[in-house]
């Protein structure tokens, strides 16, 4: 058997973690990171994140400038319906509690009320 392995370098070890009283992490290297009132992330200096009332992510907006990255949906069921991340909508389908399938761009299902 011949061969050889790849070698590849390490990333520098990081230097600093800090973790508040909540044993949430709050630095990690330069990045500070904050979280709401129940404990839901909502900046980490690059990205904020904003949360619904039953903590699903809502959407995540460009802490420099506040730009749009990404909203989401959920339905009743507290499972995530659809997103749009940069411009692109996905939606999911659903086999009780699993995703089964995601649709894009023009096989997004359109949504019609029904009477």
């Amino acid at each position: 058997m011949n061969g050889s392995f790849a070698r590849t370098g390490l990333p520098l070890a990081l230097s600093s973690a800090t973790y508040n009283a909540n044993n949430q992490l709050t630095q990690w290297g330069t990045a500070a990171l904050t979280y709401d009132l129940n404990g839901n992330l909502t900046g980490d200096g690059v990205n904020n994140y904003s949360w619904d009332a039953r903590n699903q992510l809502a959407s995540i907006t460009a802490a420099s400038g506040g730009a749009t990255i990404g909203t989401f949906q959920y339905d009743a069921f507290g499972r995530r319906a659809g997103k749009t991340v940069v411009g692109t909508s996905t939606g999911f389908l659903y086999d009780g509690v699993n995703a089964v399938q995601e649709l894009s761009g023009s096989l997004f299902p359109q949504t019609t009320e029904l009477p």
